[in-house]
């Protein structure tokens, strides 16, 4: 989708119709942000909520790198994550997975009140 609007503005960038669809195309970049769990959600908070929930340990037992393992901090775990892009989609990832669980659950509560 990204690369479809890509494409699409740089077309009307090249014609000079690309002020008139302005709107338009702010829009779709909206939408497709509500649609990220991940928007407005920074790094620190996403290993914060992880670490409350799951601990060092248990954070290093999900995710094998060693800033979960030796010694760890916030912040020398934020600044690794920072670095390596790898390491940090397994986080994300792992609270994208997280976050569902737990709409999931709550879900089933709400049903489960009703019945």
């Amino acid at each position: 989708m990204r690369r479809l609007l890509g494409r699409i503005r740089s077309i009307l960038n090249e014609s000079g119709a690309a002020s008139s669809l302005k709107p338009f195309l702010v829009d779709e970049q909206m939408q497709e942000q509500r649609n990220n769990p991940m928007h407005g959600v920074t790094l620190k908070d996403i290993l914060q909520s992880l670490v409350d929930h799951y601990g060092w340990p248990g954070l290093a037992q999900r995710i094998k790198i060693s800033c979960f393992t030796s010694n760890p901090t916030m912040q020398s775990s934020l600044k690794f994550l920072r670095k390596t892009p790898w390491a940090r989609k397994k986080v994300e990832d792992l609270y994208s997975d997280r976050q569902q669980n737990l709409q999931q659950r709550k879900l089933k509560n709400v049903w489960k009140k009703k019945d």
